[in-house]
């Protein structure tokens, strides 16, 4: 009997229950943001979610997902890097991916910050 293989980090990323694990995380915390823009547009991301997730979802299967170009702005006196909503659910999909794997378990455990991991 073939022994199953366990899906690769991008299998597991590239799956639609990944993207909505990002999402609700994104959704969730929407309201911390203190940008009006910001939540119009997790707001405007929630009324077509279904729709959005499936173009995801498509394109990372496809292999064909390409990160939009991130906006650079001021906030407190801080710069920041702000994704779109779709990135920012990618990316939390794959944090949440990678913090699965027993390699990374040290370094996410680790007191020192990894880009804020």
């Amino acid at each position: 009997m073939p022994r199953k293989r366990n899906p690769t980090p991008y299998q597991t990323l590239a799956t639609l229950s990944a993207l909505r694990s990002g999402w609700k995380h994104i959704y969730d915390n929407r309201h911390s943001s203190k940008s009006e823009k910001t939540k119009k547009a997790i707001d405007k991301f929630e009324e077509k979610e279904d729709l959005y997730l499936g173009q995801i979802y498509r394109a990372l299967k496809e292999r064909r997902y390409q990160f939009e170009e991130a906006k650079a702005v001021v906030i407190d006196d801080r710069p920041l890097v702000v994704s779109t909503v779709r990135d920012r659910v990618v990316q939390r999909a794959l944090l949440e991916t990678l913090q699965t794997l027993p390699q990374l378990k040290p370094f996410i455990q680790s007191p020192n910050s990894f880009g804020a991991v």
